[in-house]
């Protein structure tokens, strides 16, 4: 399903005004029965319905939009223990709405918690999104979901779209003259690399082998340092270790110690062949303390499960290795299922872009 994410609720407000139509289910998760409420029973009409949830507040600084139980003509409004509890949400949308479902789910889990819980977030969409039969889309009101919804790229869609293909250079080029910048202006301060926060890599995400091996013509530069984990027999490596050439470095890492020596046996032109964990950060940052890219394919998220284990792991490898970080790739079903149905709310609004599809 098409989650849009929004980093702010300009930008929330506005992508409702788009998304949500006359005659719309609206399940609204976060719910302060102010001005977001009053537009979505605007926009559903007499034919809609608006169901609002939200856990009981009382009044005071940060509520004080809030109604409380005030009603709002044409909403129905339930208070739930935990706003990220999704059987709860689950059996009340069932029984307010019908079996049919939401058509549309606005979620702005920041107004209850207090805090942007990607993880759980994710783990609701999840959840929540396959039991509402008729659900066109969900739009998000979440910072860490907007950047990850332009952080995370399809390696299918870029691999046959040379428009694709051209924002990712574009957004890569970008990247790296901030992240220039930036270590020009703080040559020789101890702490510098802490302002390239903003500065996010991308991730691509593929299926295929042979997806999975194609992205290296896409980030891999000669020269940088390359590292894959989840090596296997090294037959990836090495397609690396030829993209960077001399001047660069190759580390393969793989959990299995029988896998590391027949790869240190078949491609003795990788310049390193380690065992670790692909969780171990002690180790990584160890045994491949600055590389350019990554390469991830490790079990337990390649498949159609794993999704908040492979989301965990990316931000951490993203974390450990932002100073010098461009591009992470990996080889999951998953993350390529989140990374078709993320859009950044200003990709969705510009319908006429050049490129609006990820």
């Amino acid at each position: 399903v098409e989650v849009v994410c929004c980093a702010n609720t300009l930008e929330y407000k506005r992508v409702l005004e788009a998304a949500v139509e006359h005659g719309d289910a609206v399940l609204e998760v976060g719910a302060q029965l102010g001005d977001t409420t009053s537009l979505l029973r605007r926009m559903v009409g007499k034919a809609g319905s608006v169901l609002a949830v939200d856990t009981p507040r009382t009044m005071g600084k940060r509520e004080s939009g809030y109604r409380g139980e005030e009603e709002l003509e044409g909403v129905t409004f339930q208070e739930v223990t935990s706003v990220t509890d999704a059987l709860q949400l689950q059996q009340l949308v069932e029984e307010l709405v019908g079996e049919a479902g939401a058509t549309v789910m606005a979620l702005d889990l920041t107004t209850s918690t207090g805090n942007d819980l990607l993880l759980d977030t994710m783990a609701l969409i999840a959840h929540l999104a396959p039991s509402q039969p008729r659900l066109k889309r969900v739009v998000v009101k979440s910072g860490a979901m907007s950047c990850h919804a332009g952080q995370y790229h399809s390696a299918g869609v870029l691999l046959c779209s040379p428009l694709a293909r051209s924002a990712l250079a574009n957004q890569m080029a970008r990247q790296n003259q901030v992240r220039g910048a930036l270590l020009m202006k703080e040559e020789g301060e101890e702490a510098g690399t802490g302002s390239l926060k903003g500065v996010e890599p991308v991730v691509l995400c593929g299926v295929e082998v042979s997806e999975y091996r194609s992205c290296v013509d896409l980030v891999v530069r000669e020269g940088d340092t390359a590292l894959e984990l989840g090596c296997h027999l090294g037959h990836t490596t090495a397609i690396l270790q030829e993209a960077v050439g001399p001047p660069g470095i190759t580390v393969g890492l793989d959990i299995g110690l029988g896998n590391v020596k027949l790869a240190r046996i078949k491609h003795p032109s990788v310049s390193r062949f380690e065992v670790a964990d692909a969780w171990n950060s002690a180790a990584l940052i160890r045994l491949c303390p600055c590389p350019d890219v990554v390469f991830l394919d490790v079990g337990g998220i390649s498949g159609a499960d794993g999704l908040l284990e492979g989301v965990a792991l990316v931000r951490q490898l993203v974390a450990l290795y932002r100073p010098t970080l461009r591009a992470l790739v990996v080889k999951s079903t998953c993350l390529q299922r989140l990374a078709r149905g993320l859009v950044p709310a200003p990709v969705w609004l510009d319908r006429d872009s050049d490129y609006t599809a990820k």
